[in-house]
């Protein structure tokens, strides 16, 4: 290791602290985490410190939070385990990164990087630009009709017009008649609050900004103390923030002039238990709609976003009434599905951001009752579509989502890069002209570099398992005991080493 320029100045002033005969331990208030902990000790061992140490885990900056880490700090080497798996991660990238991006550069003859996150977030890409370019458009045959309460029956896909020829005929001049109508009352919670990465998803879907640049105005309201720490997984906040929580929602209430919802529903928004680093992304106690509407229009459109969330998933559920009208014409199924809002709730204020299909509210029939046809019963031919292209939103959201239904349960890092990182990445593949971006949805595109780069890719880098198996192995290193932590640790670290060497 060897000290960053940049920032030398201030290990320096840590060093001479460390060295200070009059300090007799050191309290490590790094970021809550397995990143903070490992920054922690690098210092701390570079300095050549064997001072006592004691560890404040703090989530937030809410008083209440930092009150109770002061009174519960434990000793540094309770943490021991945390370390042993931040150092693996960290080991792991830099082996596979550097040697990587050696051999695939030496080889080729041009600069080719490699990254044990970016090289398999730029397969997805590739993956889905070939899915698109190689699809073979299909159809599928539904029989419908519209009857003289002006709704329309179909019948499920068929998957050949023959089939679809051979039900209408059977139905070729027999009555339709309503064979069940079910009516249910169904209740839709709102949505969690914004991590990191849902916040980016949506400043690109709604306003067009690219995941670094809305990472950026995040980080300059934090500097300006407007919103809650910017790289965050979490989608919950603490218990002690729950009761200012409720204050700052009542207030955005009035001061942007919203209605009031029928009731508040905070509590499903605490759990200290899910908070690994930070909590979710909320305004602080400092923000003010006068405030808000000094900064620009981009970061007035961030505030915003989080405001409006903050409201949304605190207020009471949007309730609908679904029905499903089923019709038999000699055995062959026709049906229509209808939805009637009873309580807008969260919706409302959702609304001023997103929008929602219009609600479908069917007439009244009863079984038994035989339906009229105002439009013939005729066959209707539906071509099938390729997936779309990725944008920004949608490949944060599948980054976010890869792998994760082969991860253990309390993996502390799920998917692809984290909530800090996801962003950088695609800037990253962007940069080195890997991937394109364009247009106002940031769609994203492969290049014939990054195209060429993924077919000589072997299977160990171009997919997440690596990250998957590794992130499993690294929450047992983190759980277990220090002792079993540092064993699992160097067996980690060996299997990598190996993992290199065959790779190389």
């Amino acid at each position: 290791y060897v000290l960053i320029d940049s920032t030398k100045e201030q290990y320096f002033v840590l060093k001479k602290l460390f060295d200070r005969t009059d300090i007799i331990g050191i309290v490590n208030a790094a970021d809550a985490g397995r990143e903070g902990e490992l920054i922690f000790r690098l210092v701390y061992m570079y300095a050549g410190c064997k001072k006592p140490v004691k560890r404040l885990w703090a989530s937030t900056t809410a008083a209440e939070d930092i009150r109770k880490a002061l009174l519960s700090m434990k000793p540094g080497e309770e943490y021991d385990s945390l370390y042993y798996a931040a150092q693996c991660r960290s080991v792991q990238d830099w082996l596979i990164g550097i040697n990587a991006t050696r051999k695939y550069t030496c080889e080729y003859g041009q600069k080719l990087t490699i990254g044990r996150v970016q090289t398999p977030t730029l397969a997805l890409v590739v993956k889905r630009d070939r899915e698109i370019e190689g699809f073979t458009k299909s159809y599928l045959y539904k029989i419908a009709f519209v009857d003289d309460k002006s709704t329309k029956f179909w019948t499920a896909a068929y998957e050949t017009e023959a089939e679809a020829s051979s039900a209408l005929n059977a139905c070729s001049g027999k009555s339709v008649v309503v064979d069940n109508v079910k009516t249910q009352t169904k209740h839709v919670k709102p949505p969690m609050l914004y991590s990191t990465t849902e916040l980016q998803k949506d400043a690109s879907k709604y306003y067009g900004m690219s995941p670094k640049e809305t990472l950026d105005i995040m980080q300059k309201l934090y500097d300006q103390h407007l919103l809650s720490y910017p790289r965050t997984d979490a989608t919950v906040i603490s218990a002690a923030q729950e009761h200012e929580y409720e204050m700052q929602v009542k207030m955005l209430v009035s001061e942007y002039q919203w209605p009031m919802p029928l009731s508040w529903n905070i509590n499903r928004l605490v759990d200290d238990s899910k908070i690994t680093d930070h909590p979710a992304l909320t305004i602080t106690k400092e923000f003010s709609v006068e405030k808000r509407d000094e900064r620009s229009e981009k970061e007035k459109a961030i505030l915003d976003l989080v405001v409006n969330r903050m409201v949304t998933c605190a207020a009471d559920d949007y309730i609908y009434e679904a029905t499903n009208v089923s019709a038999v014409c000699d055995q062959v199924v026709l049906e229509a599905r209808g939805i009637k809002t009873l309580q807008e709730g969260w919706r409302q204020y959702r609304k001023m951001v997103a929008s929602f299909a219009p609600d479908t509210v069917l007439p009244a029939y009863s079984k038994g009752e035989q339906l009229v046809q105002s439009t013939p019963m005729h066959i209707e031919q539906i071509e099938t579509k390729p997936p779309a292209r990725y944008t920004s939103s949608t490949l944060l959201d599948a980054m976010e989502k890869a792998g994760k239904s082969e991860m253990e349960a309390d993996v502390e890092r799920v998917g692809i890069g984290t909530s800090a990182t996801r962003a950088e990445i695609i800037e990253k593949l962007l940069s080195t002209g890997y991937i394109e971006m364009t247009g106002k949805k940031n769609v994203i595109q492969s290049t014939e570099k990054g195209r060429a780069l993924i077919d000589v890719m072997p299977d160990a880098l171009r997919k997440v398992d690596l990250t998957v198996e590794w992130e499993n192995r690294m929450l047992e290193i983190r759980t277990a005991p220090a002792g079993k932590a540092i064993r699992l640790s160097k067996d980690l670290m060996d299997e990598t080493k190996s993992f290199v060497r065959s790779l190389i």
